[in-house]
């Protein structure tokens, strides 16, 4: 029996075509299935698109009909793999048909669909509609015809429909539709149902380890620090703008909504502002909801991607943040050896070049303060249920029962499946034997585009605070890679992998070059002489940067210290945290 506030959308669907908007969670696809079961004998029998489905939606959708016993033809999928002969075939047996805007755009401008035999469009996630995407040209295509069908319009994020200019009129606008139709929750019918059936609601809290507070606490120092600028132009409303809840409006999306009239004529600096709020704003959400590993890659991508117009990340509180974020995944003890004592170890074992200076590996692997929660209450549910089996009148057995787990995204869903199915140590140190492998893949990739000999003299010197000699993730990675072999803690397919990666590395690096402080053998230059000294490993002695003879005369490129990387790597990959 569906709900009476789910009849009352269909119903006034059914009396004119519009845009239906809901409160999210309500779902869609409960009033689709609805709307699918009072059609008319004669629009079942026709054609009804749907089109802007997600996979995910269709999924949803199909399930609904079958868990409400409908007993006409399930959706069909009309996708590239049926040839322009099997579509006619399918047009013609009617009924719902999912499809890309693409393949009906191209079908109604070839004449394939018969819009005699086609009752109605439906268009889903009806927030991205523009006056310029797939949809809005086949409703056009659709009204230009003597066609008499409807046109409906879904959507359960009305956040977004709140964004811009006109947005609901620009959407309506675009699919022909007149009317609009609001369902929030606090709706007369919605919030009668929703009060009749109050969940018992057990809140409960995790405290977050120090490196987390610290690097929030970095966030909310750079987001201030935005802020203050932006509060300077007399072009935004700063009423708004307060610190305090940095992490729950969207202050990018409120600078961008008062700039949006004007955005052709801001600085560059104020748009690079509200860029840098956005990803700092990202950044707050990613630190609660990803692993320590995951968050670390994604500011490493982020410094490698955004130095160059970025304006946070040369803050003061911007090394912390990535400071904090290292520790959080590994501390790296480095030695402290004099340049006497490494001159005498490189005369003494000269073939050892890769063991001089190389500094220690401390795998700290934190883990997210709520996977602990989130084990207890699976304990806790699980010991219940076991008493209630041993309760008088009880089959004795343990009792079974359904627990869902509800999560921002599919990727944060995927890894507490793992967590749960694993446990924590063997997820965490699987993606920190990954994160060494890419580093190492990285270092090699560098090391190559430094192989190359030519002229100039490498002596440049800059002031910024150098790594000591040595120190490269390839020597790390074997080392690590060596005590979990011992360990036990790595598999042995997985660490001879992870060792045979390092020596090749570590090989590749003894063998790109001259050794640090030695002449090069160069090429003839254009002036007859012979190529002078070649690079210097960086950080050696006091120095930050030095100079690389490229064939033409060196210079010394001092970077700032929020650039430099542990293990003298500096990623050259992009990464999303959707893909650990």
């Amino acid at each position: 029996m569906p709900l009476r506030f789910y009849e009352e959308m269909v119903g006034e669907l059914l009396q004119e075509d519009g845009l239906c908007v809901l409160a999210s969670g309500l779902g869609v696809h409960k009033v689709l299935t609805l709307l699918y079961s009072q059609q008319t004998e004669e629009q079942r029998n026709q054609i009804t698109f749907l089109v802007g489905f997600q996979d995910w939606q269709k999924v949803a959708l199909i399930e609904e009909f079958r868990a409400q016993g409908c007993a006409l033809p399930l959706p069909q999928d009309v996708s590239t793999e049926l040839s322009s002969a099997e579509r006619l075939v399918t047009y013609a047996g009617g009924g719902w048909l999912f499809v890309t805007t693409r393949i009906l755009v191209v079908d109604l401008l070839s004449q394939r669909v018969p819009l005699r035999n086609t009752a109605g469009l439906i268009v889903a996630n009806a927030h991205r509609i523009t006056e310029s995407c797939g949809e809005a040209f086949i409703a056009r295509l659709l009204k230009e015809q003597p066609w008499s069908g409807h046109i409906y319009g879904f959507s359960d994020s009305p956040q977004y429909l709140s964004s811009g200019f006109n947005k609901v009129e620009r959407v309506l606008r675009s699919l022909y539709l007149p009317k609009v139709y609001l369902w929030p929750r606090f709706h007369v019918s919605v919030s009668e149902v929703l009060e009749a059936h109050v969940p018992e609601v057990i809140e409960m809290t995790q405290p977050l380890t120090s490196s987390i507070q610290a690097i929030q606490e970095g966030l909310l120092e750079v987001m201030g620090a935005c802020l203050n600028e932006l509060r300077r132009s007399r072009r935004v409303d700063c009423s708004e703008l307060v610190l305090e809840n940095g992490l729950f409006k969207s202050f990018d999306t409120i600078v961008q909504r008062q700039l949006d009239p004007i955005w052709h004529t801001v600085s560059k600096r104020m748009k690079q502002m509200v860029y840098d709020l956005r990803t700092l704003r990202k950044l707050a959400g990613y630190l609660l909801r990803y692993d320590a590993i995951t968050f670390l890659q994604y500011l490493e991508t982020l410094r490698a991607s955004e130095t160059v117009n970025s304006v946070w990340l040369y803050a003061t509180a911007a090394s912390d943040i990535f400071e904090h974020a290292k520790r959080r995944v590994y501390l790296l003890h480095r030695a402290n050896a004099s340049a006497a004592d490494r001159k005498r170890k490189r005369a003494e074992a000269p073939a050892a070049g890769s063991e001089v200076g190389r500094s220690e590996l401390e795998a700290v692997l934190e883990p997210m303060p709520k996977w602990a929660l989130l084990r207890d209450i699976l304990r806790e549910i699980k010991e219940e249920l076991r008493q209630q089996g041993e309760q008088p009148g009880g089959s004795g057995a343990p009792q079974v029962c359904d627990v869902v787990l509800v999560s921002k995204d599919l990727a944060t869903g995927q890894q507490l499946l793992r967590v749960i199915a694993e446990g924590e140590e063997e997820v965490m140190n699987a993606k920190f034997h990954k994160y060494l492998a890419h580093r190492a893949e990285l270092q090699q990739k560098r090391l190559r585009q430094r192989g190359g000999k030519g002229r100039g003299r490498g002596r440049g010197r800059g002031k910024g605070k150098g790594e000591p000699v040595g120190v490269n993730t390839a020597s790390v990675a074997y080392q690590f890679a060596d005590k979990a072999m011992k360990a036990g803690q790595l598999a042995e397919g997985e660490a001879a992998a992870l060792v045979a990666e390092a020596k090749a590395v570590e090989r590749t690096e003894r063998g790109a070059g001259p050794r640090a402080g030695q002449r090069g053998s160069g090429e003839v230059g254009s002036r007859g002489g012979q190529g002078s000294r070649g690079s210097r490993t960086q950080g050696e002695e006091k120095g930050g940067s030095r100079g690389v003879g490229t064939g033409e005369k060196a210079k010394a490129v001092a970077r700032p210290e929020t650039t430099s990387t542990a293990g003298n790597i500096r990623p050259e990959s992009t990464f999303t945290p959707g893909e650990a």
